[in-house]
């Protein structure tokens, strides 16, 4: 009974003094949360933290960083600073982003004091608009501003918008999505997105953005009920139809485009000239409120869940997915 106390006491003292355990398990243990991601995303981020000769991992070991929890930003930018000396600015940006998830991960699951990733920004990009990483300020100004004085017009344009900068969904990815894609299990909310090569991933939404898409989806069906038709596409037109009710990826950025012109006019401080709609989803995959990961304690739910529909249980299926499809 002793030695147990010691143990727990040996344990909670290593917790009060923050991350001790070795850093390469932590890494190990981030691979294992990542439900839902492609195979091409996991394989980026191994690259970028475990593999090669300038590898997250390989600088930690060389300076012998015992502790997250010890690391600083100071830290992190003379990595990326050796890692820029050796790889052209767009994979450099692409380490950032992979070193921002790992830390994201480590904070949500306590085994940081403080996330100091969240000051860390993309070499000389985060305030250039031509880079589509925007600054938090104006995608505040972006998701918050009224675009259209019509309820429908308007709660469509805010759904696009969040889609794009707080969820990282592409222009022509949310041109796919159909009203079937849309899944809901308990806390969450799902949509499966097919992506490049016809590639399946499910995308889960924040709080913020479930919202604005319950009073699209509702005002979206008042709207088809009037003109007594349905559409399986999400995000629908409200001109002439043409080949379908469904708005195109082109339709979609250039609604986009007009947007940013009006905020434009309208005296905004920031230069929008240069903001191109088709890469704004990089702003959500490298800032902190990007919401994929399936938190500490639904992990294991999520394996149930997965394992019975292995075995043909179907049902859960109607209301929640998070397996990827091929």
């Amino acid at each position: 009974m002793k030695w147990l106390f010691s143990q727990l006491k040996k344990e909670i003292k290593q917790r009060s003094k923050g991350l001790e355990r070795d850093p390469e398990k932590y890494i190990e243990e981030f691979f294992g949360s990542l439900f839902g991601y492609s195979d091409v995303t996991i394989k980026t981020y191994k690259s970028r933290l475990i593999q090669g000769p300038h590898c997250f991992l390989s600088y930690i070991k060389k300076e012998k960083i015992e502790s997250f929890n010890k690391m600083t930003i100071d830290q992190l930018d003379e990595y990326i600073k050796i890692v820029q000396g050796y790889v052209s600015g767009t994979t450099t940006n692409s380490y950032v982003t992979a070193i921002r998830q790992l830390f994201k991960y480590l904070s949500a699951n306590g085994h940081i004091t403080e996330n100091i990733s969240l000051k860390f920004h993309l070499p000389e990009t985060i305030n250039n608009p031509t880079t589509q990483v925007l600054d938090p300020k104006l995608v505040d100004l972006l998701l918050k501003t009224d675009f259209s004085k019509d309820p429908l017009k308007n709660t469509r344009n805010s759904i696009i918008m969040h889609f794009l900068l707080r969820t990282g969904i592409t222009p022509r990815e949310i041109s796919n999505i159909e009203i079937g894609d849309i899944e809901r299990f308990e806390e969450f909310t799902v949509i499966g997105i097919t992506g490049k090569g016809g590639i399946r991933r499910d995308e889960v939404l924040d709080s913020e953005t479930e919202k604005v898409l319950n009073k699209y989806i509702t005002l979206r069906g008042a709207s088809l009920t009037l003109k007594n038709t349905i559409s399986n596409e999400l995000i629908i037109t409200q001109g002439n139809p043409g080949s379908g009710w469904g708005m195109s990826a082109a339709g979609i950025a250039a609604g986009v485009k007009r947007f940013l012109k009006v905020l434009q006019s309208n005296g905004c401080e920031y230069n929008l000239k240069e903001v191109n709609p088709r890469s704004m989803y990089k702003t959500a995959r490298v800032n902190h409120w990007e919401p994929k990961y399936i938190q500490k304690g639904a992990e294991k739910k999520y394996i149930k869940l997965k394992e019975a529909f292995l075995k043909g249980d179907k049902g859960f299926m109607n209301d929640y997915r998070i397996i990827r499809e091929g």
